[in-house]
């Protein structure tokens, strides 16, 4: 019986179909983030199958359905068939909550066929489930992935949505036209902008232990290079669990929301191919430039401190009151230590308790411009920005605390210039004097800007923009050269 396009009743995949993204996925990363110990009771619904898996987590996370990434071409698609005369179902393995809750969002659709406490709801138990309730009639089918092979050789009509060339040819051997609808693009840009390499800028803090040392032997050079590179991978593996653990929270941020796991185009599961990836990766490459005495093993040491702290700060203590920015001051000082520990060449307590003061600066300059652009919002949460600490009522001793420890940095860079190691290590030490000056009006000019609103972004980020911190660095850098080194 031939039936018209506009009259089949239409069944509709919701993971990677009509979001761009995965909900159990997303659902377990935000369980991960909110409370991670909870995670140690899912072990046990895992035990019981994926359908109870799923429903035990969607008892304990309800994903915002306003906030999700939606396929409009989709979306679109869906409202068509519905003008159109037919009926829309939702189909999916997501479990029943969920479902029903993006159902009930978006409006779209006639009716929710999802997965239960025993029933996972995806390949041949989803065409069971559309048959009963279409009647053995004939109708289409929306998905994406080849589970969904035995929902498209039932069907009538087979739309596509963001297909590989491989799943894309295998329905075709089905329906010879399958409508296709958004398609697909490489994950791989997305991979590279979630990594973000912009901020490797701030590793070149592993560099300076080397240019301290005033060595010119290739060795050193080379380590350090290459502590670089391993610390900036590592970074980025850090980087990318950060933004998985914040993909509800920045799906509201006005800036935020277009990170790529926010903005669904890159999938929860390639970050955590990427996490594994690219931590792993720079560990086990530490440890064998270690054996081949390229690096020390306290480097590989000090990449393994370094990455436990930026888990424990992404999914804790980023949400604790100042020991989030002295754990984040820290890590920048960590980064010293690090680059020290490469060349095997102990770093001055003078650089170590300088950079402490200045980072710790920054950091609760960061943590200002993040509570002033929320002062600036009329509809801002009253308990502050989310998975933070703070509230706008805190701007003041930000204000006060903040420059302080910036001019304390410079304080201690002062006492640094009279100590024994400058006498024996610069020709002409009061060269350095000078910089002194110049660290403070760049310190003061940024917490004016971050005052003003017009500094929002982390700090360093915006340095690497602007001209003016370009010049003071340029400034630096040529004041040190003038001081003479031995």
């Amino acid at each position: 019986m031939d039936v018209s396009p506009n009259t089949r009743p239409l069944y509709v995949d919701l993971d990677d179909t009509l979001v761009a993204c995965d909900t159990l996925w997303e659902s377990t990363a935000a369980l991960a983030s909110s409370r991670p110990l909870s995670m140690l009771s899912m072990i046990g619904a895992l035990t019981r199958g994926k359908a109870a898996f799923k429903d035990a987590m969607a008892e304990r996370i309800q994903l915002d359905p306003a906030a999700l990434p939606y396929r409009q071409e989709v979306a679109d698609h869906v409202r068509a068939h519905r003008e159109a005369g037919g009926r829309a179902i939702l189909a999916t393995g997501t479990n029943a909550r969920t479902a029903q809750s993006i159902a009930d969002h978006l409006g779209l659709f006639d009716g929710v066929l999802a997965s239960d406490t025993q029933t996972n709801l995806t390949g041949v138990n989803k065409l069971e489930a559309i048959r009963a309730d279409c009647d053995n009639q004939p109708f289409d089918y929306a998905g994406d992935s080849p589970k969904d092979l035995p929902v498209w050789r039932a069907a009538t009509g087979a739309i596509v949505v963001a297909p590989s060339i491989g799943l894309l040819d295998r329905v075709r051997d089905i329906h010879a036209s399958p409508t296709v609808l958004c398609p697909r693009h490489s994950v791989f840009p997305a991979l590279l902008k979630a990594m973000r390499p912009h901020q490797w800028i701030k590793n070149t803090l592993i560099l300076i232990p080397w240019l301290l040392a005033h060595t010119m032997s290739w060795k050193p050079a080379l380590a350090s290079v290459l502590a670089f590179v391993l610390f900036s991978l590592l970074a980025s593996a850090g980087y990318l669990y950060n933004d998985m653990l914040d993909i509800q929270a920045d799906r509201k941020h006005p800036r935020k929301k277009s990170r790529p796991l926010a903005s669904g185009a890159l999938p929860v599961k390639y970050a955590i191919f990427g996490i594994a990836a690219f931590g792993g990766g720079a560990l086990l490459i530490a440890l064998l430039t270690a054996v081949l005495s390229l690096t020390t093993y306290k480097f590989a040491g000090w990449l393994v401190v370094y990455g436990v702290l930026t888990v424990t700060y992404s999914t804790l203590l980023k949400r604790m009151m100042l020991l989030d920015v002295i754990v984040l001051a820290g890590l920048y000082t960590l980064r010293l230590l690090t680059g020290g520990a490469a060349i095997d060449e102990p770093v001055s307590e003078w650089l170590l308790a300088f950079s402490m003061f200045l980072f710790l600066s920054l950091a609760l300059m960061k943590r200002f411009g993040e509570l002033f652009a929320l002062s600036l919002d009329p509809h801002r949460d009253a308990d502050g920005p989310a998975r933070r600490s703070y509230v706008v009522e805190d701007l003041d001793i930000l204000r006060a605390a903040g420059p302080a420890s910036g001019y304390l940095a410079i304080l201690v860079f002062a006492l640094y210039i009279y100590s024994d190691k400058v006498e024996r290590m610069y020709d002409n030490p009061f060269a350095l004097w000078l910089v002194c000056p110049v660290l403070l009006y760049w310190i003061t000019r940024m917490w004016i800007l971050a005052g003003r609103g017009t500094l929002q972004d982390d700090p360093l980020s915006f340095a690497t923009r602007d001209r003016t911190s370009h010049i003071c660095f340029a400034l630096i850098a040529l004041l040190f050269i003038l001081a003479g080194p031995v």
